[in-house]
């Protein structure tokens, strides 16, 4: 658990600092669709489109929770005190049960999921290419991201100790669905091992379900 609160720590440092501020020009496109709507908008002053623009942004805010279990061993007020120093974060609450609940621009949070996405796809390259774990192939995914299939030669895997990549695979496949915005309860993460000489899958590991 210790290592998965490291690793959520990581993943807000990398892909929500410097994300604040790009909100602003689809805050001033919605306003400016409103004054074409009406013609009483047309005289507004410089300090009511001001104010218009600032409610709009409203509009483009994305809220993501983050379950009690991922920050068990750490502090939530330290964390929320943190992140909401980070650009782009509007606020963290501490909820009743633990969890924080981030909100955040719709722009932060667009970047932020493309940069987990290529996260996740090298995460996938270096796991089946590299000399770490040898007896895997090449890992394939479903476009969520939820549904993996590790492609190994079975001999080999079966007498050494690469099944821990799937560790890291599930950790990177579970924190994406976070903040992609699926429900906490309902994150699910599952590999298929399949046999590269017979395409027979002979093992299948479910995340979350794999830690208990």
């Amino acid at each position: 658990m210790k290592r998965i609160t490291i690793l959520l720590a990581i993943l807000l440092l990398l892909f929500l600092t410097a994300c604040g501020g790009e909100n602003g020009g689809q805050a001033v496109n919605s306003d400016s669709q409103k004054q074409s709507d009406g013609a009483a908008d047309v005289n507004s002053s410089s300090d009511e489109e001001k104010d218009t623009i600032e409610v709009d942004k409203n509009l483009f805010n994305v809220e993501i929770t983050i379950p009690a279990s991922l920050i068990a061993d750490e502090d939530p007020e330290q964390i929320k005190a943190e992140a909401e120093q980070e650009e782009g974060i509007i606020s963290v609450t501490v909820n009743s049960d633990g969890s924080l609940t981030y909100k955040m621009t719709k722009a932060a949070h667009k970047k932020m999921i493309d940069e987990m996405k290529e996260s996740l796809e090298k995460t996938m390259d270096e796991i089946a290419g590299g000399s770490d774990f040898p007896s895997i192939k090449e890992i394939k995914a479903n476009k969520s991201y939820t549904e993996f299939t590790m492609v190994v030669e079975r001999e080999i895997y079966e007498n050494s100790f690469d099944a821990f990549a799937t560790f890291s695979l599930g950790l990177s496949s579970m924190f994406y669905q976070v903040f992609d915005g699926k429900n906490p309860e309902n994150i699910k993460t599952t590999i298929h091992i399949q046999d590269s000489n017979t395409g027979e899958v002979f093992d299948t590991i479910v995340y979350p379900d794999a830690f208990n």
